[in-house]
């Protein structure tokens, strides 16, 4: 492989992001009002105002993953309740015997 072969890509990439930075939005080209030209500049904030922010959400973030498997472990705990219960009859038999009788006088079903 001659050295030619080994710089056609490279120069290939060189030109294709010479392109893309040529090209300006089409927002560059509008003119630009008087009444911006005349408007104050924003008003920046210092990085630093944002720090305390960011450590908020940060801890929150960590206290909504430790809620998180709390609810987790709280949920696998009923569904083994719920398991557990399914496999029970509500009623017992002698307490099925005597209700049955007053629930089909009554027309429940």
């Amino acid at each position: 492989m001659t050295c030619a072969f080994r710089l056609r890509p490279a120069v290939a990439g060189l030109l294709a992001m010479l392109a893309l930075v040529g090209c300006a939005p089409p927002e560059a080209a509008a003119p630009v009002s008087e009444h911006v030209r005349a408007a104050p500049p924003p008003h920046l904030l210092p990085t630093s105002a944002f720090e305390a922010p960011r450590a908020e959400g940060l801890a929150s973030a960590q206290s909504v993953e430790a809620e998180r498997d709390a609810l987790a472990a709280r949920a696998a705990a009923l569904r083994a309740r719920g398991a557990a219960l399914s496999g029970t009859p509500v009623l017992e038999e002698g307490e099925r015997a005597r209700l049955e009788p007053v629930a089909e006088d009554a027309g429940t079903p």
